[in-house]
């Protein structure tokens, strides 16, 4: 294994995009994907084991440790699975109001590290958007939630929902040296696409998983028809 190359694709949130949902039915079913040759390192091991992604996949002195490195979290899998929705920015960032025009500004610089470190094997980026307006104020209902109560207006302050373009960072993601491919779905589809979703965080051939939407989506404190 450590001479071959490992898949590994990077579920790269974003957040309120249904990441825990999806977090949960991934790990529930991890047993079945190892059998699938394909591994998954979550966020709840990343978080215990490693503090963050960035120490699990720190870069050792020699090329030969970092490839036993990678083949370790890949359990001789020949594909690793990685959700971590803070590789591209963090929560907390979020909640101090939309104030920039751009989402995530750390985004490409964060992506083009994380495939520096895992190079020469290839890096497949998957994430899923949210309309602007609809994240943000999924976001706002989270802060409540949280406790820390702000008004709407003091939070939307400089909020330009024709000003923030998530092709912004979509974009030049295609153009990360060694990310090989990108694919992205709506979160306002992520019901109808699922099998699709499935599709390109685990390749072929992908396990089938029963029931595995039968689970309702918590939806916070915004009500839904």
């Amino acid at each position: 294994m450590q001479n071959k190359h490992i898949k590994i694709t990077i579920h790269a949130g974003a957040h309120k995009t249904a990441t825990t949902h999806l977090q949960n039915r991934l790990l529930e079913n991890e047993n079945l994907f190892a059998k699938n040759g394909c591994a998954y390192l979550g966020p709840e091991k990343i978080r215990e084991e490693f503090g963050t992604l960035w120490k699990a996949l720190a870069r050792a002195e020699q090329n030969q440790q970092q490839k036993r490195k990678l083949a370790d979290l890949a359990a001789g899998q020949p594909r690793l699975l990685i959700s971590e929705e803070n590789i591209i920015g963090g929560f907390k960032d979020l909640m101090n109001g939309p104030n920039r025009e751009m989402i995530y500004p750390k985004a490409i610089e964060r992506l083009t590290r994380l495939a520096q470190l895992v190079a020469p094997n290839p890096l497949h980026i998957v994430m899923a958007v949210r309309e602007p307006c609809s994240y943000y104020v999924s976001v706002y209902n989270q802060l409540l939630m949280s406790g820390r109560f702000q008004t709407w207006e003091r939070f939307s302050k400089g909020l330009d929902r024709t000003a923030v373009k998530w092709s912004d960072i979509l974009r030049p993601m295609t153009k990360i040296p060694g990310v090989a491919q990108v694919s992205i779905w709506r979160y306002e589809d992520y019901h109808r696409v699922f099998p699709q979703v499935l599709d390109a965080l685990f390749g072929q051939p992908r396990p089938e998983i029963p029931s595995l939407l039968e689970k309702p989506m918590h939806i916070g404190s915004q009500s839904r028809p």
